[in-house]
């Protein structure tokens, strides 16, 4: 697992991870909310890079992720 980001203020931490696994890289986003220094809530969005197309309204603002 590669820690991609991490950004915190207050109460709330946001870290982006990425994690090969056989053939596939998933990326996760999590929302981690933290009170005195323990992990009390969390919310996760994972995905797969070129797995979820963008939608045609939105193609304009995108650029597709190009593997190293």
């Amino acid at each position: 697992m590669e820690v991609l980001r991490i950004l915190a203020d207050g109460d709330l931490v946001v870290t982006e991870v990425e994690i090969p696994q056989d053939h596939v890289v998933y990326r996760a986003v999590s929302l981690w909310t933290v009170r005195g220094g323990e992990i009390v809530g969390a919310r996760e969005y994972w995905t797969s890079p070129g797995q979820d197309p963008a939608p045609r309204w939105r193609a304009g603002y995108v650029e597709p992720l190009v593997a190293d």
